[in-house]
């Protein structure tokens, strides 16, 4: 399970200009229906537009989460209980480069295409 201090660590590792706000050696997540994450970028605050979503259907072909997990054989599988990390970009360039700094790290530190149990 990825925690937020993983993903702490990671960015600190790579040397990237952006960082959580909190980082609880506990599951990443977020409050309920805030779709918020804070973060530092750059030494300021800015707030990236998140949700996460966790694999219900990976087995039907007709899903959304079935179509990712063919599209994404043989390359990396994803299953049921397997969570999906989305960032929503709008106008503003710090959140769109911390969120894909963000994105990055999650990559490479913790196989981010089809994580598991973000």
């Amino acid at each position: 399970m990825a925690t937020a201090k993983t993903v702490q660590t990671a960015l600190e590792r790579l040397g990237y200009p952006a960082s959580l706000s909190l980082a609880p050696d506990e599951a990443f997540s977020i409050p309920k229906r805030t779709f918020r994450l804070p973060v530092i970028f750059e030494g300021h605050p800015v707030v990236l537009e998140v949700d996460i979503a966790q694999a219900t259907d990976g087995g039907d072909p007709e899903s959304l989460w079935g179509y990712i997990a063919k599209c994404a054989a043989p390359n990396f599988a994803n299953s049921n209980g397997d969570c999906s990390l989305t960032l929503t970009f709008r106008s503003d360039p710090g959140q769109v480069r911390a969120g894909l700094y963000l994105g990055a790290a999650m990559i490479l530190a913790i196989d981010g295409y089809g994580c598991r149990r973000l």
